[in-house]
């Protein structure tokens, strides 16, 4: 039943506001969203370990040399070890001079920086 009221207002029934609820409300279920998932991080994968002698430098460089076998990459040995280009560049004077004359290595002695 529709009535007037005083400034021509329309009142509406109990079942016509009824009826109005459950179509919103049934609208709002339909527009919930959904939340994005987060991304695991791998620790191991950032993790990086400083080498402090020349045996760490000198095994960290054969296992690049090894990766670049198995690789046929430089980029994907730097990978595979998890070093950096510049940290090999920088050290593999070190490794190659043992390598090459071990004896030498072992007169000077470990490098001091």
């Amino acid at each position: 039943m529709r009535g007037l009221q005083s400034g021509s207002e329309e009142v509406i029934d109990s079942d016509e506001s009824s009826s109005l609820s459950d179509s919103s409300l049934e609208e709002v279920k339909l527009k919930k969203r959904k939340h994005k998932h987060k991304k695991l991080a791998l620790p191991a994968a950032d993790a990086t370990v400083r080498m402090r002698n020349t045996r760490g430098i000198i095994r960290r460089y054969l296992n690049t040399l090894e990766a670049f076998k198995k690789g046929k990459s430089m980029k994907a040995a730097f990978d595979a070890t998890g070093v950096d280009r510049n940290t090999i560049a920088r050290t593999a004077i070190l490794a190659e001079l043992h390598i090459a004359a071990r004896d030498v290595s072992e007169v000077h002695g470990p490098v001091e920086r």
